[in-house]
């Protein structure tokens, strides 16, 4: 079972370690994850988090363009009440935006939530009048969100941006 629903998202500032990816978000994640949680991964963040990226959310990954045909894995936290970032990681201020969040139910295994949110993905249909926003122009490409709760299991959001549709 999924759940498709648009949403807009206000501004957040964001802290955690950047990577370069490919522009199909394809990279070395054994690498990248490695050396995130070797440098403490999220316990940098912890102390400031924003009320929306507490327990269950586990991982947040925001995959962004600084230019047009780059492609970045931001993977941290949504945080509050913290002006600039430790030594060997980044911050951000992203800005608003409108989403189509695609979700997935609670499921026993974390591949299995990732597995769903991927196919949910390939069949969400984008509400009349909008079209994804995702281009070389937009700064986001995708926002993914990883909850794990001991009882109810994991749940996966894909956040694709959406903008209304030109009208000529």
């Amino acid at each position: 079972m999924s759940n498709v629903f648009r949403l807009q998202q206000g501004a957040f500032r964001f802290l955690g370690k950047e990577y370069p990816c490919k522009s199909n978000r394809e990279a070395d994640y054994g690498q990248i994850f490695d050396d995130f949680f070797a440098s403490d991964g999220y316990g940098v963040s912890e102390p400031y988090l924003a009320e929306s990226c507490k327990k269950p959310c586990v991982d947040v990954l925001v995959y962004h363009r600084k230019a047009p045909e780059d492609c970045y894995v931001h993977i941290g936290k949504m945080v509050e009440g913290i002006s600039e970032a430790p030594k060997g990681y980044a911050m951000a201020q992203y800005p608003a935006g409108a989403f189509l969040v695609v979700t997935t139910a609670w499921l026993p295994t974390e591949r299995e939530a990732q597995i769903g949110v991927e196919e949910n993905e390939r069949t969400a249909d984008i509400p009349g009048g909008y079209v994804k926003d995702d281009g070389p122009d937009g700064r986001y490409i995708l926002i993914e969100k990883m909850f794990e709760d001991p009882e109810k299991g994991h749940r996966w959001e894909h956040w694709i941006p959406i903008k209304k549709r030109e009208t000529p």
